[in-house]
């Protein structure tokens, strides 16, 4: 039974919020059970203690969760290692007995199982030639309950513990021995296991590494070579390969952690076959080495056998209706390949490469699929043409294996610019007009649908594509509308795939000027007056300013009564003007002329005067 100690005084344990007043006098105890308590790291403990005690809490800086209590027991959850913190950490169930504050502290202690153990040594080893062994434990906690022991066949021959390791945390720990081969050793599997003591209730807890099947042979004295050809052999995963050594030594076999079958020799030579991924999901490389017996020295012909998987299928996605000038995401997939590191992903345009993407600095292993994006901008240029990817797998000197995707015929379509209105915004009254509004450069142009309205009333449109592809519609203004002097806004939207754009512009009916132009005298002598009247007879006479001219210079501008006008020059005419102008919009004018005789002065010749009187009519 785990009892506490007292710790505290009545004042100091009220400070931590367990007592404040009416204290029992009587003694009590707390019970937490084991003193130490191993859990995964990263994980909620459960905690529990049993007490017959009045007051009682869970004292800890541990996050918690879930407190619960009860008739003589209270629980609680503790975060057990987070934010990178390895260390074990106390938690109290502290109680109050007899006016003390009594401490039942149980120690948490985060571990983690190893998730590798592998033994790395020589399989071909020469008697009485001396040997590392290295078998290294690929991250555990706490290193301190670690024992790693080495095996030759069962037979325990190193062990190895790190009570007294300071070292804190998730920690990969290679631990060598050194063995002198024997020929007792032949044919003996070497490992190696490490065991992590997790207290009373979890106990021991046992990882092996795989098993090193060892060949020993005697020293020869005759030199002799092995040969295995290429130095890298692409192997397909989950298949056998089989592999040759020429030699001329009285020894030589094939030695490797793959697993073999098929061993055969005859004179000078001698095959295998391995297995590459037929037992262990492996896709790393390894090495097999054509191991011959040459000057009494093991010399090692290695070859690397690499597993390879051809994609099993690579496929495009993209938009197949492209916005001319957007952006778009092309993403090509290859669907289960290795190495990646010999992978080529190309990106096609028709036959055009538009995108290339390697891999070879990639540290991953494995079968992989892989998703590989570019972006592009639409252009009309990309109408109709096939996207598409390929994956190229280069296997050493045999030509990269391509597969490549269904191909995806892409449209494009744009509104480059707005539409526009292409006639006068100024239309007489009680005329018959058209409206036109023209839409240029939209892609499909057959695909250009244009809507217009005059005052909102919806008109019926003619649609007519050009040469150029530009879109014009054409839609005769109801004749109501054209009846009155009015303001009207007419508009045009076109619309493509979902894009849209439009103009909108004001149409004036407007009223003619009439004009009426009389003059105070049929003729006039040079230097004289006349008065000039100019009065507008149509409905709205308002909505134009007057201008009276004199020989094409402005006079007398919107005049409310009759004008004098004096006759200047020598002109034998006088032009008097009467120019209406609108006022919302100078460009409609009306003229009225009238043309006076100039009546001319005394001419003087020599000693005499002549009078000279001339007519001019136009």
């Amino acid at each position: 039974m785990a009892l506490g100690m007292p710790r505290l005084s009545l004042v100091t344990f009220c400070m931590f919020g367990i007592y404040c007043a009416g204290a029992s006098e009587e003694p009590c105890y707390g019970n937490v059970g084991d003193r130490e308590v191993y859990a995964p790291y990263g994980s909620w403990a459960l905690l529990n203690c049993t007490h017959n005690c009045t007051k009682v809490d869970w004292e800890t800086r541990l996050i918690q969760k879930n407190r619960t209590k009860g008739p003589g027991w209270v629980s609680v959850e503790v975060k057990v290692g987070g934010y990178d913190i390895w260390r074990a950490s106390d938690i109290s169930c502290t109680v109050l007995s007899g006016r003390e504050a009594v401490d039942n502290y149980i120690t948490v202690i985060p571990y983690e199982i190893p998730r590798l153990v592998t033994l790395d040594m020589e399989d071909m080893l020469e008697e009485g030639k001396s040997y590392n062994v290295t078998c290294t434990v690929h991250g555990v906690a706490p290193i301190q309950n670690l024992r790693v022991t080495m095996l030759r066949g069962k037979e325990e021959i190193y062990n190895k513990t790190f009570k007294d390791d300071s070292r804190v945390g998730n920690i990969t720990e290679p631990v060598t021995y050194q063995i002198t081969a024997e020929r007792s050793d032949n044919m003996e599997d070497f490992s190696c296991q490490a065991t992590l003591a997790l207290g009373t209730a979890i106990g021991n807890v046992t990882v092996p590494s795989a098993n090193v099947p060892v060949r020993t042979f005697g020293a020869s004295e005759e030199p002799c070579y092995g040969n295995i050809g290429d130095r890298e052999v692409y192997a397909p995963f989950g298949d056998w390969t089989p592999l040759n050594c020429t030699h001329n030594c009285t020894l030589a076999a094939w030695e490797s952690r793959l697993t073999k079958r098929n061993i055969t020799k005859g004179p000078g030579w001698v095959s295998v076959e391995v297995g590459v991924g037929v037992t262990e999901n492996e896709w790393g490389t390894s090495n097999i080495s054509c191991t011959v017996l040459s000057g009494g020295e093991a010399v090692d012909n290695y070859v690397t056998v690499i597993p390879y998987k051809i994609p099993r299928l690579v496929t495009l996605d993209m938009e197949d209706m492209l916005e001319e000038g957007k952006s778009y995401i092309i993403t090509c997939t290859v669907h289960g390949v290795a190495p990646i590191q010999n992978l080529r992903v190309t990106i096609l345009r028709g036959k055009e490469e538009i995108y290339n993407k390697t891999f070879k600095d990639d540290s991953r292993v494995g079968n992989i699929t892989e998703a590989v994006t570019y972006q592009i901008t639409a252009e009309r240029s990309d109408n109709m043409e096939d996207f598409s990817c390929q994956a190229t797998l280069a296997l050493g000197t045999v030509p990269g294996n391509k597969v490549r995707s269904s191909n995806i015929p892409v449209r494009t379509f744009g509104l480059p610019q707005a539409p526009y209105f292409n006639n006068t915004h100024w239309i007489k009254i009680g005329t018959k007009d058209t409206l036109s509004c023209v839409m240029p450069n939209a892609s499909p142009p057959d695909n250009v649908t244009l809507t217009m309205l005059f005052d909102n009333t919806r008109l019926s449109v003619n649609k007519t594509k050009m040469a150029d592809g530009t879109v014009e519609g054409r839609a005769t203004i109801p004749p109501e509308y054209l009846l009155s002097i009015n303001t009207y806004q007419a508009r045009c939207k076109a619309e493509l795939l979902g894009l849209s754009s439009e103009d909108s512009v004001d149409i004036h009916i407007y009223e003619p000027a009439n004009i009426n132009l009389t003059l105070s005298n049929t003729e006039v002598l040079l230097g004289e007056t006349i008065r000039v009247s100019c009065v507008l007879t149509n409905e709205h006479p308002d909505q134009y300013s007057v201008v009276i001219g004199l020989n094409g210079e402005d006079v007398c501008e919107d005049p409310k009564w009759d004008c004098n006008v004096t006759v200047k020059g020598t002109s034998p005419v006088a032009n008097v003007t009467c120019k209406a102008f609108h006022k919302r919009n100078q460009r409609i004018t009306y003229v009225t002329q009238q043309s006076v005789p100039v009546i001319g002065k005394y001419l003087l010749k020599g000693n005499y005067r002549q009078m000279q009187k001339f007519h001019i009519y136009i």
